[in-house]
């Protein structure tokens, strides 16, 4: 792990670990927290830790059963250190002695029957959690240790002296955790598709007629025209807020035009035909004058 020379933190969880080789941290001159839960390590050998300013050590969930001082060895500066749920069921005396620093032990969830003269002893303000061990089970038991003072805590279930705590069955290894679930990745890009633009249009209504507002000084052609355009029905057309707005359909000017200017060539075709209407009956009315003046000639 030498290409790791700035990790602090080092998380090992839920593999199949059984051993740590005597190299495997060297050199991690910044690691301040190691995490190995739920493997098969029985135990840490000595010299694992070496020139390693480690505060704080997670071993729960393995395979160990006894506990001795060459665990930490290498370690002075060890603040909490967690062994619970393992299947120790032997502590060597003076085993934490060394570890001047230390001020959380847990222990829970192990096999303890008992604990033998100086097993636990190390700084003044250590707290050692001995909860769901069988030696609770005994009189004048007790869950905590503060320091040198044993605390019986009424709160506790006790569950384990709820079977035959004297005869345990055999033990599991390592004991049983789930695995937790990954964390969801990608959140940037999740609920993007909900924010997707969307477009509405509105059909054209049936019933629905142009107002018809008049214009100042215009003549009664044009009041005319108007009033047959109106007849055209409206198209309304809601223009969405994206770009996709191209494809609305046509305004309603673009329908009329087309009437509007139907309407003035046929009007101006009728008036065409009248004027010629009237230069046919003049050139009549001039024959029939001229062939009168021959004939009183």
């Amino acid at each position: 792990m030498s290409q790791f020379e700035h990790a602090q933190v080092v998380d090992l969880s839920f593999n199949y670990i059984k051993k740590v080789e005597a190299d495997t941290f060297s050199g991690l001159e910044s690691l301040q927290h190691i995490t190995s839960r739920a493997n098969k390590n029985s135990g840490n050998r000595p010299g694992r830790l070496l020139r390693t300013p480690l505060l704080l050590l997670w071993l729960p969930n393995n395979c160990i059963s006894n506990v001795t001082a060459a665990m930490f060895q290498g370690a002075p500066f060890l603040r909490q250190v967690s062994l619970a749920n393992n299947n120790i069921n032997d502590i060597e005396p003076l085993s934490f002695a060394h570890l001047a620093n230390l001020h959380t032990l847990d222990l829970a969830y192990n096999r303890i029957m008992e604990l033998r003269n100086n097993a636990i002893s190390g700084s003044d303000y250590l707290t050692v959690r001995l909860q769901e061990n069988p030696m609770i089970c005994e009189d004048e038991s007790y869950h905590v240790m503060n320091g040198a003072e044993p605390v019986y805590l009424t709160g506790e279930p006790n569950i384990i002296c709820k079977g035959n705590w004297k005869m345990l069955p055999a033990p599991v290894c390592p004991q049983g955790v789930p695995r937790p679930l990954p964390s969801p990745c990608c959140q940037k890009d999740q609920g993007r598709a909900s924010k997707l633009p969307s477009t509405t249009t509105t059909a054209a209504p049936e019933s629905e007629e142009l107002p018809d507002y008049g214009e100042e000084g215009s003549g009664e052609d044009e009041e005319e025209e108007e009033e047959e355009v109106a007849d055209v029905p409206l198209v309304k057309v809601v223009a969405p807020n994206t770009t996709t707005a191209a494809a609305a359909p046509a305004p309603a000017k673009t329908t009329a035009k087309p009437v509007h200017r139907k309407v003035v060539e046929e009007e101006v075709l009728e008036d065409e035909t009248e004027e010629i209407e009237d230069e046919e009956e003049e050139e009549e009315e001039g024959e029939l004058n001229l062939k009168e003046t021959r004939r009183k000639k």
